[in-house]
């Protein structure tokens, strides 16, 4: 079963957040899984694209 955790981006003094699923390697396992947490990145940089530019073009 997967958790929740937080990906936290600081990008010129501005913090941006998202909460992204990320599968543990195995069931009793406190790993996480290599591919689930790669997606997670890549989704939650999807998410905060806009966010991202944004915050890069005022600095």
């Amino acid at each position: 079963m997967g958790a929740i955790n937080d990906v936290v981006l600081n990008v010129l003094s501005e913090t941006l957040s998202v909460e992204q699923e990320i599968s543990k390697s195995a069931m009793r396992s406190s790993a996480l899984d290599i591919d689930s947490a790669y997606n997670a990145i890549r989704r939650g940089y999807n998410d905060l694209k806009a966010d991202i530019e944004n915050a890069m073009e005022e600095g």
